[in-house]
């Protein structure tokens, strides 16, 4: 686990549930450098993926562990960089 490691792991979720930490997508990703996303298809990646895109800091990475079309991935690929 991350935070056995003494990493600072934030978390958020789409849904009220206490094992989220942070309360806005901007608290969560504002000073990672390395964010994760698990979400269930394209629509649920296309509603935060752009506000995570947003609120990055250069230089750091998202990656999206979704099951995902090939369109949304091509249009995520060029809204990141």
């Amino acid at each position: 686990c991350l935070e056995q490691q003494h990493y600072r792991v934030s978390k958020w979720n789409r849904s009220d549930v206490p094992e989220k930490n942070c309360s806005t997508i901007q608290e969560a990703v504002r000073d990672a450098d390395v964010v994760f996303s698990m979400l269930a298809d394209d629509t649920a990646v296309a509603s935060v993926a752009t506000e995570i895109c947003v609120h990055l800091k250069p230089g750091a990475t998202h990656v999206s562990l979704s099951t995902i079309s090939v369109k949304l991935a091509k249009k995520l690929e060029q809204d990141h960089l």
